[in-house]
């Protein structure tokens, strides 16, 4: 098959073309590796007079581009603050520096887009790299993990179909092979990588799998209310238990219940679930009810850090207790910390990982705080104010009117 020249080989392999600038700039992708982070072993690309304002994306060209043909960045990772600077690190950056305006990017090898789905959860295949064990990686999201296994992951054996990610704690490897042998981990998963025609964007996660095989034993039958006909769909069941149901006070927190086996849907009446009923066709959810329903007059959480690379030293982790979904984003922490208030947290404090997207609680006012946890970082809701537990089904919080609320970050 002929190529043209501007068509690279893999975008010539898979029929997709590269993404080109009018200009003659290669498009880069790029993935997240984690926020309020600095590569400490960095160049300053506007210190060097190659930068003075732009993109994300811009800032991506730049490093893989000129920058990299001029000796000045030797590794794939950037860091990046809108309005304040590109740099590019010197290493695999193993070294990172808190800093509330900079994030953390994975800049990709190749000039076509990639995407990866689910391929197979609970296994990782059995010929295999761990990419953090080659020292090219310490943490990072499952797109920057994709981008290190079809680029620099591939002189150490990575085929390029195929990685995996252990979301947990952001670890990433690769199959050395065509990953038809897998072994069973709980805590692993693989991917297939296929090219694509727009960037990727990972959907965010909406709700996690509380329990199969049970029902809240305090509960409301959505159908039996008038709400709900037989046949409909886990989606919809999950949206009207989150959203008018808890709105009108029939269902309270955020669990729901479905069935799959004839579409059945229903919802706690407690906060917490806190009584389970063994039934095998019904399987327990969690999903945050949409913010509309958690904060009066449309009115954004508002939140600051209050220690990075720290935690509370008395905490409740969300995601475990099928509370929050790996890989949701900061503001879903937030909004599930302020309502699970009272219950299974203090409500002021809650605690995010941004390379995997963990989620925690503080279960009281954290005067004590633990240091030197890397991935964490502690966080302060300014808008709400905890309350003692609440009847109303509406959450055990209430929002400050009244506040002078400072920007997010300074």
């Amino acid at each position: 098959m002929f190529c043209p020249k501007i068509l690279t080989f893999v975008s010539c392999l898979f029929g997709v073309p590269a993404q080109r600038r009018l200009d003659g700039v290669w498009n880069h992708d790029y993935g997240l590796v984690e926020n309020f982070r600095r590569c400490t072993v960095s160049t300053d690309l506007k210190t060097a007079g190659l930068w003075t304002e732009g993109s994300l994306q811009s800032c991506v060209n730049l490093a893989t581009g000129a920058a990299r043909n001029q000796g000045l960045c030797t590794g794939l990772y950037i860091n990046y603050a809108a309005g304040k600077g590109c740099e590019c690190a010197q290493d695999h950056c193993d070294d990172r520096t808190p800093d509330q305006n900079f994030s953390i990017y994975l800049a990709s090898e190749q000039r076509t887009l990639l995407a990866y789905s689910l391929l197979q959860d609970g296994r990782h295949c059995t010929q295999y790299v761990n990419l953090r064990v080659s020292g090219l990686w310490t943490r990072g999201s499952a797109h920057a993990c994709m981008l290190l296994a079809t680029g620099p992951g591939k002189p150490l054996g990575c085929q390029g179909n195929h990685f995996q990610y252990r979301a947990s704690n952001g670890d990433c490897g690769c199959g050395t092979d065509a990953c038809t042998e897998q072994t069973q981990h709980d805590f692993w998963a693989i991917y297939s990588i296929e090219p694509t025609s727009q960037k990727f964007a990972a959907a965010i996660p909406q709700q996690s799998l509380v329990y199969d095989g049970a029902h809240c034993s305090t509960f409301t039958n959505l159908r039996v209310a008038k709400l709900w006909t037989l046949g409909g769909s886990f989606e919809a069941c999950a949206e009207l238990a989150t959203g008018p149901a808890f709105s009108q006070r029939v269902c309270k927190g955020g669990f729901f219940q479905y069935a799959a086996g004839n579409g059945d849907c229903g919802c706690a009446l407690d906060n917490v679930c806190s009584g389970k009923t063994i039934l095998s066709n019904w399987a327990i959810y969690y999903r945050h009810p949409p913010a509309e329903f958690l904060l009066d007059s449309g009115i954004s959480l508002q939140y600051r850090v209050e220690k990075m690379q720290s935690i509370c030293a008395n905490f409740f982790n969300l995601r475990v207790e099928g509370l929050f979904p790996i890989g949701g984003d900061i503001e879903q922490c937030g909004l599930v910390t302020v309502s699970q208030a009272g219950e299974k947290c203090e409500g002021t404090f809650f605690l995010y990982s941004s390379s995997n997207g963990d989620c925690v609680c503080s279960t009281d006012n954290c005067t004590i705080k633990s240091s030197a946890y890397d991935a964490w970082d502690i966080f302060r809701v300014l808008n709400f104010q905890p309350q003692p537990a609440s009847t109303s089904g509406l959450g055990n919080h209430r929002l400050l009117l009244f506040v002078a609320l400072p920007l997010l970050w300074p």
